[in-house]
């Protein structure tokens, strides 16, 4: 699962959560509009075939939602592997344009 798809699939268990608590119900499917930026159908079928969300009908705009299951949430708290970080390059000096510094005494 690369860094969109964790984003995606957190995003979503933000949402369901709030959904839940707010309603009441226990089975409210987020819409893919409430879910930001960046967040498509392709990310969410990819999602979908992992078995990390499931979709169904949202009981207030009469579109699809979706909401994680426990599976995504597994996923979530599973450690993710570190990033490397890039080593920095030494910068070595470049030759001046001006020739050879002076001093005052010169």
């Amino acid at each position: 699962m690369d860094t969109r798809q964790r984003k995606a699939l957190r995003r979503i268990r933000e949402e369901t959560d709030f959904e839940d608590d707010r309603v009441g119900g226990t089975d409210n499917y987020v819409r893919l509009g409430t879910l930001g930026s960046g967040i498509g159908q392709g990310t969410i079928g990819h999602l979908l075939s992992l078995g990390l969300i499931e979709a169904g009908p949202n009981r207030f705009f009469n579109e699809t939602g979706y909401r994680i299951t426990k599976a995504g949430r597994d996923a979530l708290n599973e450690p993710q592997e570190p990033t490397p970080t890039p080593r920095r390059r030494k910068l070595k000096p470049m030759p001046s344009r001006l020739g050879e510094p002076k001093s005052r005494l010169d």
